[in-house]
């Protein structure tokens, strides 16, 4: 994608959804590229730029757990089976057993 199509598409989708601002990176390879559109704040119309940063509060709960089922139904990650923390997080040192049901 071209930096000036996920710009227009970015300009689109958040006019369609009646998003106030938004910031989109997108990362291929060693390319980076950044859309950037709207206002960060609607009651000052400061504009959205590639390092405004936006409050996202509890939503990364929700993105997280969708992408971990997502992983449950293609088979990755089982749902009763601890994760694998001592391979995936080596310095950490685990403290308790997962023995949800």
């Amino acid at each position: 994608m071209m930096d000036d199509e996920l710009q227009e598409f970015l300009d689109a989708t958040a006019a369609e959804l009646g998003v106030p601002g938004a910031v989109v990176g997108v990362i291929d390879r060693d390319r980076e590229v950044i859309a950037a559109t709207g206002v960060a704040a609607v009651d000052t119309g400061a504009a959205v730029t590639a390092r405004t940063l936006f409050q996202i509060g509890s939503t990364t709960k929700t993105f997280t757990g969708t992408v971990a089922m997502h992983l449950v139904e293609s088979g990755v990650l089982g749902i009763r089976t601890p994760a694998p923390c001592s391979t995936s997080c080596p310095s950490s040192t685990p403290t308790a057993t997962n023995r949800s049901r």
